[in-house]
């Protein structure tokens, strides 16, 4: 029981750990993919995901025991989903669909509220420690983030943080085998691309269409020559 009770503890260590660093991440790439003002679309996404997620797993409360070892997963896909789509998709295509940013970066954190509302709601005669664990994820995320984002940058980072919530299935108690073999490979594999594409760059911020100077920020036009690629490995824009 002891050796569950600890897995649940850092479980929950570690999802907060992942939650504010994907929020603090998202306004840097928010502030290049959007605008740098739209940087604060971050934390009102975070808090409408998180309070959707436990209205959500309120409603879903019968079905906790099936629902709860697929939620972490559901969130690290949607992190690299999220990822993906703003760098190639929203970018390039849609500069301007500050909605449809905000829908697609709401997704983790609404994993996020679904899985917190369970396991605090299993676990209620613990819920002080369980405090405990997240505000601590929360305070090392606070400045971890900051060195994982000018180590990989923004989009890097994103990747990472979902390697990580991978980790959490290994720990989380009812969980398929093969669902723990699924998150040993997306946190083996996240992890280690997202340290790779530091200086190879498999994974970057995609070209943009439309280079209308009342649509496309400078330095987005600028990308859409590709002169602002890095030439070299070790070279790589803060932003990504």
């Amino acid at each position: 029981m002891s050796n569950q009770w600890g897995a649940v503890m850092t479980t929950v260590f570690l999802l907060s750990f992942c939650g504010l660093s994907v929020e603090i991440a998202l306004t840097r790439v928010f502030a290049v993919v959007l605008r740098y003002h739209f940087a604060f679309l971050a934390i009102a996404i975070a808090l409408c995901g998180l309070g959707l997620g436990g209205y959500f797993a309120h409603w879903l409360r019968a079905r906790a025991t099936q629902l709860l070892p697929w939620l972490p997963l559901a969130m690290a896909i949607t992190t690299l989903f999220a990822a993906w789509f703003l760098a190639h998709i929203l970018l390039p295509y849609f500069p301007t669909a500050f909605w449809l940013a905000g829908l697609v970066a709401l997704l983790p954190f609404l994993c996020l509220g679904a899985t917190f509302a369970f396991l605090f709601d299993r676990y209620s005669e613990r819920s002080g420690r369980l405090y405990a664990a997240d505000l601590a994820g929360a305070a090392l995320a606070a400045g971890g983030v900051l060195v994982l984002l000018n180590l990989v940058g923004g989009l890097n980072a994103l990747i990472f943080l979902a390697g990580l919530v991978g980790l959490t299935l290994l720990l989380l108690s009812g969980v398929l085998g093969s669902l723990r073999v699924v998150g040993a490979l997306v946190a083996v594999g996240g992890i280690a691309f997202a340290i790779a594409n530091r200086d190879y760059r498999l994974f970057d911020l995609a070209p943009v269409r439309d280079t209308r100077p009342e649509i496309v920020k400078p330095m987005l036009a600028e990308l859409a020559t590709g002169r602002s690629r890095r030439s070299r490995p070790g070279m790589h824009p803060p932003w990504s």
